[in-house]
């Protein structure tokens, strides 16, 4: 049976989704053969792309000079760190984390897919972002109230750290993936959009800040997601027939919700203080900032400190430079990779204000403002370039690509 191009375009990018949230790893046991694996499919289905005659023309030059600046900084990076005998990395270390860089050549092959099915496409990686998390909670919770090992490691859970939950409980974390925001925009939206549907999408919605809040216990993703609804809102009811009727009643709920549950709100602001039971984890993010901003200002503001390994021991402090969000890639590649960095999000700014001016979205259109507001606030915590979130990079540069043609 013959396969057309855009199946097999849409599938192979379902597989590299996979491979990237670990679904392979019970097989391999390794994240290295996983992104090995991801990394050769991108290759083959851009090759097929680059071959491909009657292509979807993409008009963003900006866009395009961004993968191509990537890619160089990636290889300059790379022998930059080969030529500094200090650094005790090996290439299967720098592989990991920075080769997942690659994946952005998958951007091309996803336009075509957008062009013929978007709605399907969009579709298909939220039936597999929930599936995979829903392992994820699976295994989960049979290692913490079962006490079975079903591969937790394997599926991202962290077995030496365990923070005090439901009165004292404490429970062992699972990390969260780069799915994760993606789901909340697409449920957010989707409650809105398809509102004969909305029981599904709510259900989606709890699911996921239960996923934040227990699963992956991160206090500033569950605000993310917050703020994601409510964003998601505002636009609904800016392009309603009955806007003020929608703020208003946005307002009126954002009360309420404020007033009923003031003293679980005020407790969660406290918990980002040091003296909280979390302020030594407050503490160490201060620490992180200080000691990354200062490596940065030694080494070259303009080229930054270059490739290095994500934990730094300060004393008895263990520093994750993965902690700093987006600002990383400023630290490690200097001003010029930081502006380079940011170019997608720009344009997905510029895009999602034309949008917000027109009479009338479509639902990709608003899907594209959401997603580009969750990505900017999120960066201020998690950085889109680690190897973990990166995949969602590429999915999102195939959406603006196909918005700006």
């Amino acid at each position: 049976m013959k396969i057309d191009r855009i199946t097999f375009y849409k599938y192979g990018i379902y597989v590299i989704i996979l491979l990237n949230l670990g679904c392979l790893n019970f097989i391999f046991h390794s994240f290295f053969i996983s992104v090995a694996l991801s990394l050769l499919i991108s290759v083959v289905l851009f090759i097929t792309y680059l071959l491909q005659k009657d292509k979807y023309r993409i008009n963003s030059l900006c866009l395009k000079i961004y993968v191509f600046m990537e890619l160089i900084i990636l290889f300059i990076e790379y022998f930059r760190i080969q030529n500094n005998f200090n650094s005790a990395m090996t290439n299967r270390e720098l592989f990991g984390p920075f080769g997942t860089i690659l994946l952005l050549v998958i951007s091309f092959p996803a336009v075509e897919v957008l062009n013929k099915e978007s709605d399907r496409f969009l579709k298909g990686i939220a039936i597999i972002g929930y599936s995979v998390l829903f392992l994820r909670f699976t295994v989960w919770f049979m290692y913490n109230f079962l006490h079975i090992n079903f591969g937790f490691e394997y599926m991202g859970g962290r077995i030496t750290w365990l923070r005090p939950l439901f009165n004292g409980m404490l429970l062992t974390r699972t990390m969260g993936t780069f799915i994760d925001g993606y789901l909340m925009v697409y449920s957010s939206v989707n409650l809105y959009l398809k509102r004969k549907e909305w029981k599904k999408y709510i259900l989606g919605i709890a699911f996921l800040l239960f996923y934040e809040a227990i699963v992956f216990q991160s206090r500033s993703q569950f605000l993310f997601f917050i703020l994601t609804f409510i964003f998601t809102s505002l636009v609904s009811a800016h392009f309603s027939k009955y806007k003020l009727l929608k703020l208003l009643t946005l307002l009126l709920v954002i009360l309420c919700i404020t007033v009923i549950f003031f003293n679980n709100i005020q407790a969660f602001v406290d918990s980002f203080s040091t003296n909280s039971q979390y302020g030594e984890s407050t503490l160490t993010r201060v620490l992180e900032y200080t000691f990354f901003s200062n490596l940065w200002k030694n080494t070259s503001l303009f080229l930054g400190f270059g490739m290095t390994q994500d934990i730094f021991e300060l004393g008895m402090n263990k520093l994750y430079l993965s902690d700093l969000g987006l600002i990383a890639v400023l630290y490690q590649f200097g001003i010029i990779g930081f502006i380079i960095s940011i170019m997608p999000f720009l344009q997905g700014i510029i895009l999602s204000v034309k949008r917000w001016y027109q009479s009338w979205v479509t639902k990709i259109d608003y899907f594209t403002i959401v997603l580009t507001f969750y990505l900017l606030i999120s960066s201020f915590n998690l950085n889109p370039y680690n190897y973990v979130f990166f995949p969602i990079l590429p999915i999102y540069l195939g959406i603006l690509f196909f918005e700006g043609s």
